[in-house]
């Protein structure tokens, strides 16, 4: 042992003297340069050496400077590798003790690249899907690869180091890697797929053009009805909101998606880009003639149904619903819809909501402001349920104490009948229709907290306004309140009710006149928004008897014109309110202009 060490310490020795660079020899441990020494006898001689300490397991850690008979010396474990004597320090500029740093640490960086390494040791595979582990280090010898269990499949490219894995049956495995005296473990998790993607998809839509956001609802849709989803798995689009163009009506468009099927734990992501054929049809729209509420309970601190109804192709129908996260744990929100017949149903569905969060105002209002823009448009899209099947509308992932208000249309084009339902639990939960009871709270008229089916849900008004006369007011979200024809409760402030006006407006004046369309709550904080002429106008939550100036309408001398406003009572705000037509200044000369104070809907996103 002891002539061999001193054979070793001579070797290096000889290594680190001072040379002619153009006599050199690279020592490679592992196709690295080491070292460099006079001549290649010396470098084959160091190069052994160093790979037979490496082979034999020896470790980066055990490299280190110590002393030797009172001289610096570098030693790797037990053994001595050189002495570091003042001339090799001077021959390199440098002392003993600092030469010898140096040494160790070039010589740990090369060691620490490892007998075997693998570019990853841990992954997930599907069944029969196949990925590749690079395998490198310094150990010499065939490369071997062992599976613990069969439901794992390797193949060894012995050339490449490559090492190719395929699942075989779902579960957890290892596979034992070997050259020389390395080993490696690459730990594998075959997982089931989270689903199947179609091929393609072909959706139909509606809207005065229907707007590319309505357009990636439908496709989603579209695609959740052709694929096959794992239980606790999740359909959605890839790459955030996604800018799609509008399309006309009766236009055609193609469109290529980026889906994904995403699972938990146990279930291995599908991910492809889907061909869809987007057509808008010609549809004439149809008001609702039910209205369903869910807004009691308010407040949710149970799993149960919300709401469940069953309407007929006789009955259009639009649902609004408004619930808050009351508990410390989040849960979740979900709208489905049904088909309980034997026969396919062919339904139109347009639904907005906003939320969940916890600003209840905004919540409110924006979605008040989304329903009358899809409202504006007759923005909808088709889905088909086979027989005895479901389709999940809305999921909410709802945050303690955040609210969601959302508003979903309904319209059987063919088909005898359907079911909505409105169901919640606490996460973790699947909306896998598992049985739940049916929730409801008592009826408290100091409490306004609709719910039930309620009939003709709109009142349609008119009116005259005229330039230099009396202004015009009408009020909504005041009695008569309409009536749960199950229940006989009332919807007080008949919350999801459309109030619908057409008023004309006349200019006998011989100059040009405004007039100013303005907004007030009279019973308590509100906030108000309007679809007029088919744009959306809003005003921000006020304090009562705080008015806000809507828009201005100019008329010529002499000229009348009918305006159509349509609001509702929407939630997080209080009712009734009011909105007025009355003259502004008049302009004489010059035309009219418009307000600095005139507020748009978009402009309180």
């Amino acid at each position: 042992m002891r002539s061999r060490i001193a054979a070793a310490a001579w070797i290096l020795l000889l290594a680190f003297l001072p040379w002619n660079p153009c006599q050199a020899a690279d020592v490679l441990l592992g196709e690295r340069v080491v070292f460099r020494v006079p001549d290649d006898a010396q470098a084959a001689a160091l190069t052994a050496r160093l790979e037979a300490l490496l082979q034999s397991g020896a470790a980066a850690e055990s490299i280190r400077v110590g002393k030797s008979a009172g001289q610096t010396a570098l030693f790797w474990g037990d053994e001595m590798l050189v002495v570091i004597t003042a001339e090799m320090g001077q021959a390199n500029s440098s002392t003993p003790p600092d030469l010898a740093a140096l040494w160790a640490e070039n010589l740990r960086k090369v060691v620490r690249s490892g007998l075997l390494r693998v570019d990853r040791n841990r992954l997930e595979l599907p069944v029969g899907g196949e990925q590749v582990v690079r395998v490198t280090g310094l150990a010499k010898g065939p490369l071997e690869a062992v599976p613990a269990s069969p439901n794992v499949q390797v193949t060894v490219d012995q050339e490449s180091g490559a090492v190719s894995l395929v699942g075989v049956a779902v579960g957890r495995s290892r596979v034992d890697l070997r050259r020389g005296n390395g080993r490696e473990v690459v730990w594998v998790h075959v997982k089931d797929w989270a689903g199947t993607l179609p091929q393609q998809v072909e959706i139909e839509v509606t809207g005065r053009p229907a707007p590319g956001q309505l357009v990636a609802q439908a496709a989603l849709s579209g695609t959740a009805t052709r694929s096959s989803v794992q239980p606790g798995c999740r359909l959605l689009l890839e790459s955030g909101p996604l800018e799609l163009p509008s399309v006309p009506v009766e236009k055609v468009m193609r469109l290529e998606l980026p889906m994904a099927i995403l699972g938990g734990e146990d279930y291995y992501p599908v991910r492809a880009k889907v061909p869809v054929l987007v057509r808008n049809l010609p549809v004439e729209p149809v008001e609702a003639n039910l209205l369903l509420v869910s807004n009691r309970p308010e407040r949710l601190t149970q799993d149960g149904i919300l709401m469940e109804y069953t309407f007929t192709r006789k009955e259009p129908t639009r649902l609004m619903y408004s619930h808050l996260n009351d508990l410390r744990q989040r849960r979740n929100l979900w709208v489905n819809v049904a088909n309980p017949g034997d026969e396919p149903v062919r339904l139109l569905v347009g639904s907005t909501w906003a939320g969940p969060e916890r600003n209840e105002v905004h919540v409110g209002q924006t979605s008040a402001r989304r329903f009358l823009e899809a409202l504006a448009l007759h923005a909808g899209y088709v889905v088909t349920l086979p027989p005895r099947s479901a389709l999940e509308l809305a999921a909410h992932d709802m945050q303690p104490k955040a609210l969601v208000t959302g508003f979903i249309n309904f319209r059987i084009l063919e088909g005898e009948r359907a079911t909505v339902e409105v169901r919640t639990a606490l996460q973790p939960s699947q909306n896998d229709g598992s049985p739940l009871p049916h929730l409801g709270a008592p009826f408290n008229p100091f409490k306004i907290h609709p719910h039930g089916v309620f009939a003709q849900p709109f009142f349609e008004l008119d009116g005259e306004f005229v330039v230099g006369g009396d202004s015009l007011v009408q009020r909504y979200g005041e009695s008569p309140w309409l009536i749960d024809f199950e229940t006989g409760l009332p919807n007080n402030g008949n919350f999801g009710v459309l109030y619908k006006s057409l008023i004309e407006l006349r200019n006998p004046d011989s100059v040009t006149r405004r007039v100013g369309l303005y907004f007030n709550p009279v019973a308590g904080p509100a906030g108000g928004t309007f679809l007029v002429d088919g744009r959306v106008l809003q005003a921000p939550f006020r304090r009562v008897n705080n008015e806000a100036l809507l828009t201005e309408i100019e008329l010529g001398p002499g000229e009348s014109r009918t305006v159509e406003v349509v609001t509702f009572p929407e939630a997080s705000s209080n009712y009734p309110a009011q909105f007025e037509f009355r003259d502004q200044e008049p302009v004489s000369g010059v035309p009219a202009s418009p307000s600095s104070s005139l507020l748009q809907a978009e402009e309180w996103n």
